[in-house]
C-alpha cells in the first residue's frame, strides 16, 4: 500500500501530512506538491539472481528456439515457468523490447551487471546479421563454458586461500595473545634473547604501534597502483599476460581459450570471419591483446592470409599458427579453429591444475617457515634460563 507526503503553505509556513493513496481524503488548502513517498527497498536493490540462473535461462532459450519456436513465444514460455524474480523482469524486458520493435540489447544494457557484456553482444550480434537462433545457442556455450573454467579457478584457488586466510589469523592471534604473555619473562633477559626471539619481538612491537601507518600505506599504495593502472592499463595486462611467472602463462591461455571458444562459435554461427574477429574481440578484457587483435583484423583487411596475420601478432603458439596454415589450405578453418579451441581448452586445465598444486605446497612452506620460526623465538630463552638454573 503506498503512501504520499503533501507539501502546503499554512501562516507563512512550509508543512507537509502523509497520507494513504488508496483513501479517499480532504485535502489542506495552499498546496505546493504531492509526491509519493519510497521505501528503502526503491533505493536499494535486494533482488539476486545468481550467475547460474542466467546461464540455464539462456540455455533454455537455445533449446526452446531450436524447436523452431518463436522468440516472443519462447520468452513467454520461460517467464511463465521461472520462479527468480530479477530474471522475470529481465526476461519481461526483453518481451517488451521484441514487442515495441525495439533491439534486446538495448533492454539488456540495464542488467548488464546482472547479467554480463555477453548477452547484449549476441543478441547484438544476432540482430544485425538476422541469425538470432545461432547467436543465442553460442551464447549458450559460451557462458557454459565460462562457468566450468570459473569453477576450476575456484577449486584450484580455494585451498591456497584457505591456507593464506589461516595464516594471517594466525599472525593476528600470536602477536595479540601469546608473545605478550612472555614479554615479560624475555624482558629480564636483556639484550641477551636470541637474534630469533628479537626479530621476533621487533615484528610484534612494529605491527603492535605502528598499525594506523600500515593501514594508512596500504591504502595510499592501492590508490596509486589503481591510478597507475588507469593511466597505463595496456602496460599492467602487458606485464600479466608476459611477464609474470607461471601466472602469465595460465592468464594468457585464459584469455586466448575464451577468444577462440567466441570466434569459434560465431563462425560456427555463419558469420564472415572478418564480422566473426569483432564480435569475439570485445569478450578479451585484456587491452594488450585487444590491441594484438585489432592489428590481427587490420592485417586481413590488408589482404594479408588470416594465418600470416594470426603469425604477426606473436601471441599466439607455434600449433596454433600451424593449424590456421593447414585450416587455410584445405578450406576447413571452422573444423580448425573448434580443434584450436580443445587445445587451448586442454591446456587451460594442465595449466590450472598445475597452478593448484605449485601454489599449496608454497603457502604450506611459508606457513612452516613461520611457525618454526615462531618455535625456536618462544622456545630459545625458555631453553636458555633451563640450562641457567642447572
Amino acid at each position: 500500500m503506498s503512501k504520499i507526503k503533501i507539501w502546503y503553505q499554512e501562516k507563512q509556513k512550509l508543512k507537509y501530512k502523509t497520507a494513504n493513496s488508496q483513501v479517499s481524503f480532504e485535502l489542506p488548502p495552499n498546496v505546493i506538491k504531492i509526491e509519493k513517498i519510497k521505501k528503502l527497498t526503491q533505493y536499494i536493490d535486494v533482488s539476486f539472481s545468481s550467475y547460474n540462473n542466467v546461464v540455464n535461462i539462456f540455455e533454455e532459450l537455445s533449446i526452446i528456439l531450436n524447436t523452431n519456436l518463436a522468440l516472443n513465444d519462447a520468452l513467454t514460455i520461460l517467464i511463465k515457468g521461472n520462479r527468480d524474480l530479477k530474471m522475470n523482469t529481465i526476461l519481461y524486458s526483453m518481451k517488451r523490447a521484441l514487442e515495441n520493435g525495439k533491439p534486446i540489447s538495448f533492454a539488456l544494457e540495464r542488467y548488464r551487471k546482472y547479467i554480463g557484456y555477453l548477452p547484449i553482444l549476441f543478441f547484438d550480434l544476432g540482430y544485425a546479421n538476422g541469425n538470432i537462433k545461432e547467436s543465442i545457442s553460442a551464447l549458450s556455450i559460451i557462458l557454459k563454458e565460462n562457468q566450468k573454467t570459473k569453477k576450476q579457478f575456484v577449486e584450484a584457488l580455494s585451498y591456497p586461500f584457505v591456507l593464506l586466510a589461516t595464516l594471517l589469523i594466525s599472525i593476528v592471534l600470536i602477536f595479540n595473545f601469546v608473545i605478550p604473555r612472555f614479554e615479560h619473562m624475555f624482558a629480564q633477559f636483556g639484550s641477551n634473547l636470541p637474534l630469533a626471539t628479537q626479530y621476533l619481538l621487533a615484528t610484534q612491537s612494529f605491527f603492535e604501534n605502528q598499525y594506523m601507518f600500515i593501514i594508512f600505506f596500504i591504502c595510499c599504495l592501492a590508490v596509486l597502483l589503481k591510478y597507475y593502472m588507469y593511466k597505463e592499463y595496456e602496460y599492467i595486462d602487458k606485464i600479466l599476460v608476459c611477464k609474470l611467472p607461471i601466472i602469465s602463462k595460465l592468464y594468457k591461455n585464459f584469455i586466448l581459450h575464451r577468444f577462440f571458444l567466441a570466434l569459434t562459435m560465431l563462425v560456427a554461427s555463419k558469420y564472415r570471419f572478418q564480422i566473426a574477429l569483432e564480435g569475439a574481440k570485445p569478450i578479451v578484457k585484456n587491452k594488450f591483446i585487444i590491441h594484438k587483435i585489432k592489428l590481427l583484423i587490420n592485417d586481413i583487411h590488408n589482404g594479408y592470409t588470416v594465418a600470416d596475420a594470426f603469425e604477426r601478432t606473436d601471441i599466439f603458439n607455434d600449433i596454433t599458427i600451424r593449424l590456421l596454415y593447414t585450416g587455410q589450405q584445405t578450406n576447413t578453418i571452422d573444423t580448425v579453429l573448434s580443434n584450436i579451441t580443445n587445445i587451448y581448452k586442454q591446456q587451460l586445465s594442465s595449466k590450472i591444475k598445475y597452478f593448484s598444486k605449485t601454489i599449496g605446497p608454497f603457502f604450506i612452506m611459508i606457513i612452516s617457515i613461520f611457525i618454526l620460526w615462531l618455535v625456536f623465538a618462544l622456545m630459545l630463552p625458555i631453553w636458555n634460563l633451563g640450562s641457567i638454573l642447572k
